[in-house]
């Protein structure tokens, strides 16, 4: 019979002391029944010493291993911002695009739905000029976008990276 535990993951200071771990600095994790869950506990070295050699029956210890702190990897840096991007699309839809800003603005748009900051809703027929328009709906606010539907052409693409690299601070490039 399988049982799926959910235990929270690995501290990063002594549960006893309070003390941060260093990195390579050895520590000992102890998991414990309570109420029928395991329970994490991470020490370092002195307080692991000290739970061992307490005279105290400990009937709720269920495991325990040691092992090295490696600090957690830092958080990868986007490299475009949520809102350069959400800024460049407002002010692009807002001098009203036209036809050559219309791929920029569906790039922008494609960027921000990568970035799950928007997403597309039901599209709109085609207005009295016959251009067809995708429309986005933000995920936080509910505010709709219509943006061209005009993806670039292959030839535009290169001028297009060039453009959203100078608007976007240089990181568009990447994303």
């Amino acid at each position: 019979m399988t049982q799926d535990w959910s235990i929270q993951s690995r501290g990063d200071r002594c549960a006893r002391t309070q003390k941060p771990f260093a990195e390579g600095e050895v520590f000992y994790t102890l998991l414990h029944r309570d109420r029928g869950e395991l329970r994490r506990e991470d020490l370092c070295v002195e307080a692991f010493q000290a739970f061992a050699a307490s005279a105290e029956a400990q009937p709720d210890l269920f495991s325990f291993w040691r092992s090295r702190y490696d600090p957690p990897a830092p958080a990868p840096v986007e490299t475009v911002t949520k809102a350069d991007a959400e800024t460049s699309l407002r002010r692009v839809l807002a001098e009203g695009p036209p036809p050559e800003r219309a791929p920029l603005a569906y790039l922008l748009a494609a960027l921000l739905e990568r970035k799950r900051l928007i997403k597309p809703v039901a599209v709109p027929p085609g207005g009295e000029s016959g251009v067809r328009v995708l429309a986005y709906e933000h995920t936080k606010s509910g505010e709709i976008f219509l943006v061209p539907d005009a993806a670039p052409s292959f030839e535009e693409i290169g001028r297009l990276q060039d453009e959203l690299a100078a608007m976007l601070g240089g990181g568009a490039a990447g994303t």
